[in-house]
C-alpha cells in the first residue's frame, strides 16, 4: 500500500515541517530517495558516505539487523545503483566521507562539521543546491584526508542547523 502525503513545493508536509522547526539542535537526516534535490536549499550541508564496493557488499552480508542486500537481485540492485545514483549524489554532496575508517571516526567528522555551521535566522525557501560553504568543506574534508579519494558510496545525510 501506498501512502500519500501532501506535499509544500514537492517536498512532503512533514518533512517541510520538521526542516522549519526552529531548534538549537542539530537536525540530521539519513537517507537516498528519488526527490532528495528539493530538500538541498534546506540543508546546510549534505554528506555522502562511502566505502569500497566489495567492503559494501561484504556489510551487507554480515548486517543482522536489516534482510535488505541479502538476495541477488538486491545486491545486483545496489550494484546497478552504486553505478548510476553515486555520481549524482557526489556531485551534490558537500562533503564524502569514506567510512572505512573507524565508526567513531566517522561520527567525530560529522559532528566535527556540524559543529561548525552557523545557525541561520531564516532558511531558504526549497529550492536545488545546498547552501555553498567552501571553508567549511575545506575543513571537513581535511577532518578526513581519504574523503575525496572517490570511493563507492554507503550512504547520503544532511545536517540541518
Amino acid at each position: 500500500m501506498t501512502t500519500a502525503f501532501r506535499t509544500v513545493a514537492g517536498i512532503p508536509t512533514v518533512m517541510a515541517e520538521l526542516l522549519r522547526s526552529r531548534s538549537d539542535a542539530h537536525l540530521f537526516i539519513s537517507g537516498c530517495v528519488s526527490n532528495q534535490g528539493n530538500f538541498y536549499g534546506e540543508f546546510d550541508a549534505v554528506v555522502l558516505l562511502s566505502c569500497p564496493e566489495l567492503l559494501m557488499l561484504q556489510r551487507l552480508t554480515e548486517r543482522s539487523t536489516n534482510p535488505y542486500g541479502k538476495s541477488e537481485d538486491e545486491r545486483q540492485l545496489i550494484l546497478e545503483h552504486l553505478a548510476t545514483v553515486e555520481p549524482l549524489l557526489r556531485r551534490r554532496a558537500t562533503l564524502e566521507i569514506d567510512t572505512q575508517s573507524p565508526v567513531g571516526h566517522v561520527a567525530d567528522v560529522i559532528v566535527g562539521l556540524a559543529d561548525t555551521l552557523q545557525p541561520c535566522a531564516t532558511k531558504p525557501s526549497f529550492g536545488d543546491g545546498a547552501r555553498s560553504n567552501e571553508a567549511l568543506h575545506h575543513s571537513a574534508s581535511m577532518a578526513h584526508p581519504d574523503a575525496s579519494k572517490g570511493q563507492e558510496p554507503g550512504g547520503c545525510g544532511a545536517v540541518y542547523s
